[in-house]
């Protein structure tokens, strides 16, 4: 089935004829909007393609900030670069981008395309809990990363951080402690931990202590970050003692880091407990910034669209059962993106 909206096998979200998002643009198109700065939606090659077909890249100030701590593509000075605040509009020659926010990660929005003549289309990207403002639109490409998680735990993610903080605290009286959570999530799980006062330095990597300043700079509650990189001298200084170190991926904290790790997982939601140790120095610890479940269904239920696509790319079999549970909850027309040509 052909589609003038969807989500292509690469991974490049199209909506309507002139603007793609999160993925490399040909060139019959004219605009490129990235969501936020994952690396499954975000690669530096993605935007020196658009640069060279001389087409516009649109994006959050955080979003192009969070960018620029990996990868080389110019993000500073390049003129096809446009900073988006959101809830202003962009006008172009027969339609208009505006970005809200999704409450994923710092800069990640949601993107709606309004043509004169093609109707209104929504892009969710990564979306979180309680997302403030969901613009209405005709068709709709929403994120189905964690849709097959529609049970319903007796805790929360208030529990999770209440009960993250109690185990730091029993872990540093005889040992180091390691905490791993994918970008974004690490930032906001450490001001959630509101841990500070006691440890106002833990130790990381450059990428880790630049995200960690660019938090701070929207008023989140994060301790100083020494990189090991280039605060070498005082990162060594801190393990004499009991310290706590944390990272973006396991691999910058090796196999046996020689104390307790915390790894904050999406998937980690779908335990009976919000801490589950997965051996003697090892807890999985269930933090989203994904919403799932039902709360898929009351975003959808707000945007009012005639047509939903799930992204089969970056959720090949969660798609799929998300498209057949909106026709048969919400009797809304939805196909996974796999099932649709988008053109």
């Amino acid at each position: 089935m052909k589609l003038n909206f969807g989500v292509k096998e690469n991974g490049t979200v199209v909506l309507g004829s002139k603007v793609v998002c999160d993925g490399l643009i040909e060139d019959n198109m004219e605009t490129l909007v990235m969501s936020h700065a994952h690396r499954d939606h975000l690669e530096h090659s993605f935007i020196a393609n658009a640069y060279t077909l001389d087409k516009t890249v649109v994006m959050t100030e955080e979003t192009r900030k969070l960018a620029a701590t990996y990868g080389n593509a110019n993000l500073e000075t390049n003129f096809h670069l446009n900073v988006l605040e959101t809830r202003k509009a962009l006008e172009f020659d027969g339609y208009s981008i505006e970005l809200f926010e999704a409450k994923h990660i710092l800069g990640s929005v949601q993107v709606l395309v309004d043509y004169q003549k093609e109707g209104r289309f929504l892009y969710s990207g990564d979306f979180g809990e309680e997302v403030p403002n969901i613009p209405k639109a005709d068709f709709l490409v929403v994120d189905s990363t964690y849709s097959e998680m529609f049970n319903k735990n007796s805790w929360s993610q208030e529990n999770a951080f209440d009960e993250l903080r109690k185990e730091i605290n029993l872990a540093l009286q005889h040992s180091p402690v390691f905490i791993v959570g994918d970008p974004g999530v690490l930032e906001i799980a450490l001001h959630e931990l509101a841990y500070w006062d006691k440890i106002p330095k833990v130790i990381s990597k450059d990428k880790e202590k630049e995200w960690a300043k660019i938090y701070k700079s929207k008023n989140f509650d994060l301790p100083e970050v020494l990189s090991e990189d280039s605060d070498e001298e005082e990162a060594r200084s801190l393990k004499f003692e009991n310290f706590i170190q944390v990272a973006h991926n396991r691999k910058a904290i090796g196999d046996n880091p020689g104390g307790k790790l915390f790894v904050l997982k999406n998937f980690g939601i779908n335990q009976h407990e919000p801490i589950n140790q997965i051996s003697e120095n090892h807890y999985l610890v269930g933090i989203t910034s994904h919403a799932y479940g039902e709360s898929l269904f009351r975003y959808i239920e707000k945007v009012e669209p005639s047509v939903v696509i799930t992204d089969s790319y970056r959720g090949k079999n969660n798609a799929t059962t998300l498209a057949k549970s909106i026709e048969q909850e919400m009797g809304i027309k939805a196909y996974p993106s796999i099932e649709v040509e988008a053109d």
